[in-house]
């Protein structure tokens, strides 16, 4: 006996039409364990992977009814008629699935991107640092730490608006610096990092150091008038069985707080 949710075939006369209308006709879960589907379903990776499986049926249900159309049309007819309604609705499912996957791939760039300064967030970097820390053999991995001098002194004296002015230019700034190849991400509030590609560390240094020259060339326009600014930079690189993306940082890390302790708005490495 067929449930309520099942499609339901009915006899109509010579006629078989297909009633679609359960919310089971395109596999969606059903029972219990439809809560706990629907917690993965609504991640960008669990909407790719569904959208791709329905278009997958959908495809299949076009080139049924293509097929029973053109096998059955010959002998009866009556045929064409529901097999071309099978196809049109597949097919508006499909655009509907086109769409849903444009706004897939917008939420994807969305969850990678720092809403204030529009470069990658801290996930994205960790993603793609991981990435190519997993790839390094011989060729060298790059990073640079960038942190804001006395950033906290803009905030509390010119207030977060004008300290945002302040990110968004310094981060402007960082952009003209770097390399098309390079990534630039805001981990935390003043804190940012600069991934470097196939890049050794005197090479390395040198991008910082071009950063570093960039940002304090002139005060920065805000709100309420231009602000100097300068930011202490710390430099590692990663070869091959040099550890985590977490060592790596951790060092690019100790190495910005020597250019803090030796006096701000400086470069340096750990093999200084």
């Amino acid at each position: 006996m067929s449930t309520e949710s099942e499609p339901q075939v009915m006899a109509a006369g010579p006629r078989i039409v297909a009633d679609l209308s359960g919310p089971s006709a395109l596999g969606a879960p059903q029972g219990p364990a439809a809560g706990d589907a629907d917690n993965e379903v609504l991640k960008p990776a669990g909407l790719t992977k569904l959208t791709f499986e329905v278009r997958t049926e959908l495809d299949n249900i076009i080139g049924f009814s293509n097929m029973l159309a053109e096998d059955l049309g010959r002998e009866q007819p009556w045929a064409l008629e529901d097999t071309n309604k099978i196809r049109t609705a597949a097919e508006r499912v499909l655009q509907l699935i086109s769409r849903l996957e444009q706004h897939v791939d917008a939420a994807k760039e969305e969850a990678s991107r720092d809403p204030l300064t529009g470069i990658a967030n801290r996930r994205a970097f960790e993603l793609r640092c991981g990435a190519l820390v997993e790839e390094t053999s011989d060729t060298p991995l790059s990073l640079v730490l960038i942190d804001l001098d006395r950033f906290k002194d803009v905030n509390d004296t010119l207030g977060h608006l004008v300290g945002d002015d302040v990110l968004k230019g310094v981060v402007e700034r960082c952009r003209r610096a770097v390399r098309d190849s390079d990534l630039l991400a805001r981990l935390a509030g003043d804190e940012f990092v600069l991934l470097l590609p196939s890049t050794p560390e005197d090479e390395a240094i040198r991008v910082a150091d071009r950063v570093r020259a960039s940002v304090v060339e002139s005060p920065i326009a805000t709100r309420k008038g231009a602000v100097p600014i300068t930011v202490s930079l710390g430099v590692a690189t990663h070869r091959s069985g040099d550890g985590s993306v977490g060592d790596l940082v951790e060092r690019a890390d100790k190495a910005m707080y020597r250019s803090k302790h030796d006096g701000r708005d400086k470069v340096s490495t750990l093999s200084d």
